[in-house]
């Protein structure tokens, strides 16, 4: 019987609830736009090891692995920063002068995606200027192909790093990403409001009936 009547509640209160979930669905929708780089660029990358003579397809496949997953790490390190901006294509001043503050801005441009056991690394760059994004994906390309001995052991020509697709330039967020926050926020808001009224019509009238009868 209190099922039925919290449902009949419910209802009666359906236009506030759906105009709750519009309401945390359109902030969420705004809040994405706004709180995200306009730009996001993406460059594919290939691990593979050059000594195939020595090791059999198994070893060599666990040894790409292991080499991909350094160098996934590395990429948000202070020497692997020091290295982009080394190719003159990243300017120094556009990282704040502490060392913490440069790696945290890094770290918020830069991301990096894995599928080791393909031995694939997939680099993100976001920035609200395309132009800035692009060069700073072509810097991270250079030093992934051309100093990555610095961040691993062996010597250089042990491990070959490719580029197998990008740059490519993509509008951030991304249509799919900003439906699904919308249709996210639009569930959490009718969800909330649905729970708001659980507690205004069942929880807290127990709560001050159960405190009249302990006085």
């Amino acid at each position: 019987m209190e099922t039925i009547e919290f449902f009949q509640k419910v209802r009666g209160r359906i236009s506030s609830i759906v105009l709750t979930a519009l309401i945390v669905s359109v902030v969420s929708f705004v809040f994405l736009i706004f709180s995200e780089n306009a730009f996001k660029v993406r460059t594919d990358f290939l691990v593979t090891q050059n000594n195939a003579g020595s090791q059999d397809f198994y070893a060599m496949s666990r040894s790409s692995e292991y080499v991909g997953k350094v160098l996934s790490e590395a990429i948000y390190s202070e020497r692997f920063l020091g290295a982009v901006i080394e190719t003159g294509k990243v300017s120094a001043n556009s990282f704040p002068l502490d060392k913490k503050d440069q790696l945290d801005q890094w770290s918020k441009e830069v991301r990096v995606n894995k599928n080791l056991e393909l031995g694939m690394i997939q680099v993100e760059v976001f920035n609200d200027n395309q132009k800035d994004g692009i060069k700073t994906a072509q810097a991270i390309a250079d030093v992934l192909t051309q100093k990555n001995s610095l961040f691993r052991g062996g010597d250089e020509k042990s491990v070959d790093v490719r580029v197998l697709t990008g740059p490519i330039v993509e509008k951030n967020p991304s249509i799919t990403q900003l439906i699904l926050v919308a249709v996210g926020g639009l569930f959490f808001g009718g969800l909330l409001s649905v729970l708001l009224v659980f507690m205004q019509t069942e929880v807290l009238p127990k709560q001050e009936k159960e405190t009249l009868i302990i006085r």
